[in-house]
């Protein structure tokens, strides 16, 4: 297996452990950032950069939420959902822990995860 396929796989794994605690328990706040990130970049300089760039730039709450739905969207893709249904699943059970309309986080989410692709561009290059 090679470098980067270990990484990922082992980000993936540290996400689905994270999930399973309350979101206010996680030990490691960014995994879900960063689990997010490594497929794109397989560089964790760059993705550390990133989650820092991004937490910075949203508030706490968004960034929490953003960072939730990421560790659970990245377990779910890793047991083979496809990416619209997984980040739906992710973001609905966000929604009810939170009691929030999925489309009202939905709209926080999106303007975080643009936030995210310009961060991770940005240390990059």
């Amino acid at each position: 297996m090679n470098r980067a396929k270990f990484r990922y796989r082992l980000i993936a794994l540290a996400s689905m452990l994270a999930i399973a605690q309350p979101i206010n328990a996680l030990s490691d706040e960014g995994a879900g950032v960063n689990a997010m990130c490594l497929p794109v970049t397989q560089d964790q300089a760059v993705c550390d950069c990133a989650s820092k760039a991004l937490g910075e730039q949203l508030n706490a709450d968004d960034f929490k939420l953003y960072d939730a739905i990421g560790a659970d969207y990245m377990a779910r893709r890793e047991k083979g959902e496809d990416m619209a249904a997984a980040w739906s699943a992710a973001s609905d059970a966000q929604a009810e822990r939170l009691g929030e309309p999925t489309t009202g986080l939905l709209k926080r989410t999106n303007a975080a995860g643009r936030a995210h692709r310009a961060a991770i561009k940005d240390c990059a290059s």
